[in-house]
């Protein structure tokens, strides 16, 4: 047998959290739940203290032991033949006086739960209750996140893999050979490391043709008429090392594109749009950056794509339509093979179903838009336009020139 703060130390809690459990007050959710439990297993309350439940409970009233009340009991079944007594006889009698000795318990343990507890008690219970509470709330955000982390989450993306010689130039001027055409291939400063090993590469085995893992470029130009000019930055480059990855995903001119599916102004066919994925640092620099770091930063990219049979349609601009009358955008994933004779991409499997809600992304604000447009310098031929205009007045000087020598002429024809 043991006391209330005996148990709850051994179980790790405080003993008015037990007397809470112990008045009915038992946790439904958290990690006391199995404590809890676990006390009221193994051990039972009578008195004021804790016995186990593979002990007997409670010592008998009388004060004689408890064999010599088995005796007592077992004597007047014994016959006077002296033969011994049968076997259930001796092990009925202590069943019987078990039985009665934990009703009685039973009986002072309700009684005991019954009684009114002192205003004092019950303020300790409510404020423990709280805390429990709070602790078991806790743990439940908690799990929730680490669910939230363990799932696979969207984001934008275009990555793909594409296989050509490469072409050095001295002058700074970097390309590669897909097919019949020739792009620009270009890299990032954070990516600097993987261009100087392509360089080492090709000089050491003499392969210009190279596996390269890229980003997809396209700069839009203001008539749809007008083709976009395409290249692609440099990631890194794949020698079959790796046994995971993009470069063992994707086959040749293979891509995974993850945007949104919508037409823009300056192109006839519907693109995937990819923008900046958010982050808490990136949006601390776009707070202190200007208008237009700001708009380069968050300068989307927007990739032509040949989809027939799509699922959703891509989202298109109706400006005479209200904003509730305007259609959805939808988030694909899916994976697209570059065609280099049209320049643009070609649907070829997906590889999820479309999302009405995108993942979060960074997007320039009409107003710094407007800002870096404003900031721009005009064009030397536009400002050379303005000016040619002013030679038409000297022309005109000429003309009366001319109109003023008239009557001369006039005097001497006469």
């Amino acid at each position: 047998m043991a006391k209330t703060e005996v148990i709850a130390a051994a179980f790790k809690i405080s003993p008015p959290t037990l007397q809470k459990w112990l008045d009915g007050d038992k946790p439904t959710r958290g990690k006391y739940v199995s404590v809890c439990q676990e006390i009221f297993t193994k051990f039972d309350y009578i008195d004021g203290e804790w016995f186990p439940k593979d002990e007997p409970k409670q010592k008998p009233e009388a004060s004689e032991p408890l064999d010599v009340v088995k005796e007592k009991v077992e004597t007047p079944k014994v016959k006077k033949d002296n033969k011994s007594p049968a076997p259930d006889a001796t092990i009925e009698t202590p069943q019987i006086v078990t039985n009665s000795l934990t009703k009685n318990s039973e009986i002072a343990v309700k009684d005991k739960q019954d009684r009114p507890l002192p205003s004092d008690t019950i303020s300790n219970t409510s404020d423990l209750q709280a805390e429990t509470t709070s602790e078991e709330t806790k743990e439940e955000i908690e799990q929730e996140k680490e669910n939230y982390a363990s799932e696979p989450t969207a984001i934008f993306s275009a990555v793909g893999i594409i296989v050509g010689e490469i072409n050095l130039e001295e002058s700074g001027n970097y390309s590669i050979s897909l097919g019949n055409k020739t792009y620009p291939l270009f890299y990032a400063r954070k990516n600097y490391t993987a261009f100087t090993g392509l360089k080492k590469e090709i000089a050491t085995t003499g392969n210009k043709t190279q596996r390269l893992i890229v980003y997809p470029k396209f700069t839009h130009f203001p008539r749809r008429d007008q083709a976009p000019r395409v290249g692609f930055q440099l990631v890194g480059f794949d020698k079959g090392r790796e046994p995971n990855g993009v470069a063992n995903e994707l086959k040749e001119l293979e891509f995974k594109l993850c945007g949104l599916w919508q037409f823009i102004p300056v192109c006839r066919q519907p693109c995937i749009s990819i923008f900046r994925n958010f982050s808490s640092d990136r949006l601390d620099y776009i707070k202190q950056a200007e208008a237009q770091s700001k708009v380069n930063f968050m300068k989307a990219s927007h990739l032509p794509l040949l989809w027939r049979d799509s699922p959703v349609p891509p989202f298109r601009f109706n400006p005479k339509a209200g904003k509730e009358q305007q259609g959805k955008t939808f988030f694909v994933q899916i994976k697209a093979v570059f065609l280099p004779h049209r320049d643009c991409f070609g649907f070829v499997e997906q590889l999820a179903e479309p999302m009405e809600k995108p993942p979060k992304f960074l997007k320039a604000s009409k107003k710094d838009k407007a800002a870096v447009q404003q900031s721009k310098p005009r064009n030397q031929s536009y400002s050379n336009d303005r000016v040619k205009p002013t030679q038409k007045p000297s022309s005109k000087v000429i003309n009366k020139e001319k109109t003023k020598s008239l009557p001369k002429l006039k005097k001497i024809i006469k």
